[in-house]
C-alpha cells in the first residue's frame, strides 16, 4: 500500500481485482491498478491470484489453528462437497501444494475457517472474536476485523 502510494487497504483491493477484472467497470479503478501493475514490474513482483490463499499465510494461518488448539484441519474444495482430514503438522512441513485454488481449510469442530472469494484477493479467517482476540490476529495479519455490516465488496462501499 505504501510503496504503491495508495490510501487506503481498499484501494489495494480495488487496485487488484481493476487488474483481475473483478469489478464493475463502475468500481473500478485505473489509475490504483496502474500503481500496483508498475510497482510490481520495478520490484520484480509477482501479483497475487485472485480467489487462492497465499503461500505466504499458509504457516502463519496454520499455526493459529494449532494455538487454538487444533491438531487436525478439514481441507474441502470450494462448496466442500470433497474433504480431506490432515493433521496440521505435515501441513506445516510438507509443500503448500495441498492448500490450492479455492479450497477450505476448517477445524473439526468448524469453530475455525480459513477460506478466499473466487475473485478476490483477500482470504477469510471466520472464528468468534473471542478466538480471534486469543491468538491475537489483527496483530499479526494485516488486514481488519469484519462487523455484521461487512460485505464481501467492502472496498467499493467503505469499511
Amino acid at each position: 500500500m505504501r510503496l504503491a502510494g495508495l490510501p487506503s487497504l481498499s484501494a489495494v483491493d480495488i487496485g487488484l481485482r481493476t487488474l483481475s477484472l473483478g469489478l464493475n467497470p463502475q468500481y473500478q479503478n485505473r489509475d490504483y491498478a496502474k500503481r500496483i501493475s508498475e510497482l510490481a514490474l520495478a520490484n520484480g513482483i509477482v501479483a497475487p491470484a485472485d480467489g487462492e490463499h497465499s503461500d505466504l499465510l499458509h504457516n502463519q494461518v496454520l499455526r493459529l489453528f494449532q494455538e487454538l488448539g487444533h491438531k487436525w484441519v478439514w481441507i474441502g474444495d470450494e462448496f466442500c462437497t470433497e474433504r480431506k482430514l490432515y493433521w496440521v503438522e505435515d501441513l506445516l512441513t510438507e509443500s503448500v501444494q495441498t492448500i490450492r485454488g479455492h479450497c477450505n481449510v476448517f477445524s473439526p469442530d468448524q469453530s475455525l475457517l480459513w477460506t478466499v472469494h473466487w475473485e478476490s484477493h483477500f482470504s477469510l479467517i471466520c472464528s468468534s472474536r473471542e478466538n480471534l482476540d486469543r491468538v491475537n490476529v489483527a496483530g499479526r495479519l494485516e488486514g481488519f476485523l469484519c462487523t455484521p455490516g461487512t460485505e464481501m465488496y467492502w472496498s467499493v462501499h467503505g469499511m
